[in-house]
């Protein structure tokens, strides 16, 4: 089942500059004139600004800007990738060092049934009673898949009820011509996670 997925940019951002005024100027045609834009504000651990228009949050910190979805739909995928796409070109002297594609999927425990091939949890019970360590809650392992111009960081987290698998295409951004083409990969990458998380799906059933 699919959970959400965002676009994260790492870079040096001016979050004075990122504001609910200021995406309503530059992207008209996302953020309809004198629309209400519901804002959150975090202070700590550093101040991070959220704010939400048809579904999609935007979340913004001087360590990086956030694009998110939870809804299961093309329009806000879509959407995700056209403002990532528009605010790189609006800022592009931003200095970004990384991006990253997320996808999360969420599979009940009970459906996942041969999770032993990823979680034996007899394996280590030995060495974690010498560490008077006995009831486990989690479980998670990562794995990593290097690709032409990406890493495919997979992690698949066991908490009992359910098993939580994530997708993240990882891009290092050294030149700031890798950006755009980077941004422009989401909608493939979303259906090569689809892709992956349906077959995981049937072999461990």
């Amino acid at each position: 089942m699919f959970y959400f997925c965002n676009i994260n940019i790492f870079g040096a951002w001016n979050t004075s500059i990122i504001n609910p005024f200021w995406l309503a100027e530059q992207l008209p045609d996302v953020f309809e004139n004198n629309v209400e834009i519901p804002a959150e504000i975090k202070i700590a651990p550093i101040p991070t600004y959220k704010y939400t228009i048809q579904d999609v949050q935007i979340e913004t910190s001087s360590e990086r800007l956030i694009i998110s979805t939870s809804k299961n739909n093309n329009k806000q995928r879509n959407l995700i990738k056209t403002i990532s796409s528009s605010i790189i070109e609006k800022l592009p002297h931003t200095p970004i060092i990384a991006l990253g594609h997320n996808f999360q999927y969420k599979i009940k425990a009970e459906k996942f049934l041969n999770f032993d091939t990823f979680f034996n949890k007899d394996k280590n019970n030995n060495v974690f009673k010498l560490l008077d360590l006995e009831e486990q809650t989690e479980q998670q392992n990562n794995y990593a898949f290097p690709f032409e111009n990406h890493v495919l960081n997979l992690n698949l987290r066991n908490t009992n009820d359910e098993i939580i698998v994530s997708f993240n295409y990882h891009y290092k951004i050294d030149n700031p011509k890798k950006t755009k083409p980077a941004i422009d990969e989401f909608l493939l990458n979303y259906r090569d996670s689809k892709k992956k998380y349906s077959l995981l799906e049937k072999a461990t059933k």
